[in-house]
């Protein structure tokens, strides 16, 4: 029986190890990052996609991020050679926006960071890297969360020495962009994702001052609701779309938008459809 229980913990030991975020190798290590990189700025070919992975309540949700904090770096704030002391990644710190108001961690999730000490510069390997992890609950309210990680920094350089409290992404940190996550409700047909069922485009994205938006429109009935809105939340735009029977396409003007990232949804009855505009 001893032996029963000493092979079970051993088990349970071994889980909880696997279980733990590694940071991805292969990376770029002259400057600070948290990779993949926020989406909207940085072109998705150089790794700005952001959190690219949808969190359905009563399922478990993994996504991880690889932290690099160079030795040395130029700080995008001061431009100035950097000496990166020491990094800190706080979860209580991490900011969700939904709706444009701050909230806490949906119910069901967390965030690990691995190791929970700072990191230490280094420029030959990632420093780290985090693990937002856990299983929405049915508490959690289906839709996107912009999130906002809370950090300490503590550098050396011409201009400042000593330790700032930042967020990434942010200007400061010269990580720009958004991580916005989805969450949604699989067992709730007006909450379903329905972009690849309706083979959802955006074309020209990104734009510079019109793009259509088109999907087909099989399955779905009735009015639709489309808004756009910031990263800050703001709503930019707002209209009903009567659906009809085939293929749908919508005009979008940006002629009058700022250049920037973009979040346009579309609800009705059957679900939903999302997605990011990028205007330059």
């Amino acid at each position: 029986m001893k032996y029963c229980i000493l092979v079970f913990m051993m088990l349970l030991s071994i889980s909880f190890i696997q279980a733990q975020c590694e940071p991805e190798e292969g990376l770029p290590l002259d400057k600070v990052g948290l990779y993949p990189l926020p989406f909207g700025v940085i072109p998705v070919e150089e790794g700005g996609t952001g959190i690219t992975d949808t969190a359905f309540i009563g399922e478990l949700f993994d996504f991880r991020f690889t932290i690099v904090f160079p030795d040395t770096f130029l700080d995008p704030a001061t431009n100035n050679i950097t000496i990166g002391d020491t990094l800190r990644v706080i979860p209580d710190s991490t900011m969700f926006v939904f709706d444009n108001e701050i909230v806490g961690f949906p119910e069901g999730l967390s965030l690990e960071v691995n190791p929970d000490s700072p990191f230490l510069g280094s420029s030959e390997a990632p420093a780290g890297c985090m693990r937002l992890f856990g299983t929405p609950t049915e508490n959690v309210v289906p839709g996107d969360y912009l999130i906002f990680f809370g950090a300490q920094s503590c550098i050396d350089n011409p201009t400042f020495t000593g330790c700032t409290f930042v967020l990434i992404p942010s200007l400061f940190t010269g990580i720009v962009g958004e991580y916005r996550l989805t969450i949604a409700d699989k067992t709730s047909p007006t909450l379903d994702v329905l972009n690849s069922q309706q083979n959802l485009s955006v074309v020209p994205n990104p734009l510079t001052s019109h793009s259509q938006l088109s999907f087909d429109t099989e399955g779905m009935s009735g009015d639709y609701t489309l808004r756009i809105v910031d990263l800050s939340g703001r709503l930019i735009q707002s209209e009903t779309i009567r659906i009809q029977p085939g293929q749908h396409v919508t005009e979008l003007d940006a002629t009058d938008w700022e250049s920037g990232m973009y979040i346009f949804q579309l609800s009705g009855r059957e679900g939903q459809l999302s997605g990011k505009l990028m205007v330059h």
